[in-house]
């Protein structure tokens, strides 16, 4: 039994605490140097923005697109509004045409179907001329800058993908604070990844990818993360994923901590969708180094913790009477999982919203298996839209 309480603990804080702080210190002593100085001339770029019934969002988004600072004669905008029931279509081909003159190159796709966010990409590239492919949410807002510092690192001919930064404005609220701090977290891990190997994971709100490069669908892709799917099959080609915090996109946190809940499950189920669906990704004798980091990243967040968790604490019960080690490591579990309950009953700190926002990830982990199953089976395989507070 103490080998499996020494297991359990050890993949716990390897996971969160462990390979962090590998990465922190590998960073730190085989430092990629990138110097990115601006091109003399700036490629041509397909911004794409798939939207789904976001109709209350795409007027500040527009204006938005309209603000970022890049030569109009080499930017192309296409709005992909596909299966939307609201006016989305509407309120943008209304706005483009009191616009026409200050950007000529925007375009409204899609269809009367929804299909997903993969394969609205997938249709919207078959439209893009641009050298480099830009997607962002709608309900997204970028800096002036953003696009300029996506489109910097491609002068390297090595880079095959660039990620920007996420960053969640935080309201004090449990699914605020605690998505706030999840995404600084993984900020950290994906600018030290991105020094000693490449990017796992560019986020799906921003990110940008050679339009030659852009790997096309398996069959049935329509329910994946298609961020980590582009970041995964670009680093095996192999060539690079880097990650340009200065390019980053602003949105509110879920409306409450159910919405949030509810984002977490549909992100479970489309990360085991992606391994059946990318199963080769697991052949760990062809990339070994790019394993060891979807393994310690990913595989372990996924599955290797949800596990773990209810594991370490049963096994943490019957070796109290082993000594002090194993009673004071079940007080901290005490401890935490109490604070954690106190965070989900709705009061705030950080002491206590932390674990509770830790808590819920990691059951929303476990009940998002179980949702892919249900609905892969049922025909349901979509994104199911949240509600989040208006930017």
């Amino acid at each position: 039994m103490k080998w499996v309480w020494y297991l359990s603990g050890f993949l716990i804080g390897y996971t969160y605490v462990g390979y962090p702080l590998l990465l922190w210190v590998w960073s730190a002593l085989r430092r990629r140097k990138y110097e990115w100085l601006s091109p003399t001339e700036w490629p041509t770029v397909s911004f794409i923005v798939p939207a789904y019934n976001e109709g209350d969002l795409l007027p500040k988004k527009f204006e938005n697109v309209l603000e970022l600072d890049y030569p109009p004669d080499k930017l192309e905008v296409l709005w992909v509004i596909e299966g939307s029931t609201d006016d989305s279509a509407v309120i943008l081909q209304e706005a483009i045409t009191k616009r026409l003159s200050e950007h000529p190159r925007m375009r409204v796709l899609g269809g009367p179907t929804r299909r997903g966010k993969p394969l609205a990409i997938e249709d919207a590239l078959d439209h893009a001329t641009g050298a480099i492919v830009i997607v962002s949410d709608a309900n997204t807002l970028l800096p002036k800058g953003a696009l300029k510092a996506l489109v910097t690192p491609f002068q390297n001919p090595e880079v095959g993908a660039v990620a920007g930064e996420k960053r969640v404005i935080s309201d004090n609220s449990l699914a605020g604070e605690g998505e706030s701090l999840y995404w600084r977290y993984e900020s950290f891990i994906k600018r030290h990844m991105s020094q000693v190997f490449g990017c796992i994971g560019t986020v799906g709100e921003l990110y940008a990818v050679r339009r030659d490069l852009y790997p096309r669908l398996r069959p049935n892709s329509y329910f994946l993360s298609e961020d980590l799917m582009v970041s995964m099959e670009i680093l095996r080609l192999p060539r690079q994923v880097v990650y340009v915090p200065e390019a980053y996109s602003l949105e509110l946190p879920a409306l409450n901590l159910w919405e949030e809940f509810k984002r977490k499950v549909r992100v479970a189920a489309a990360s085991f969708s992606v391994l059946r669906t990318y199963p080769d990704w697991l052949h760990f004798w062809k990339h070994p180094h790019l394993f060891f980091h979807f393994f310690s990243y990913k595989l372990l967040r996924w599955y290797g913790v949800p596990l773990s968790i209810p594991v370490f604490f049963i096994s943490n019960a019957f070796l109290l009477k082993d000594g002090l080690l194993p009673q004071f490591i079940m007080a901290l579990q005490v401890v935490f999982y109490l604070f954690a309950a106190l965070g989900l009953a709705g009061i705030r700190g950080k002491v206590f919203q932390l674990p509770a926002y830790f808590m819920m990830a990691n059951v929303a982990q476990i009940l998002g298996v179980l949702r892919y199953f249900r609905e892969y089976k049922s025909g349901k395989p979509y994104w199911q839209k949240i509600q989040r507070k208006s930017l």
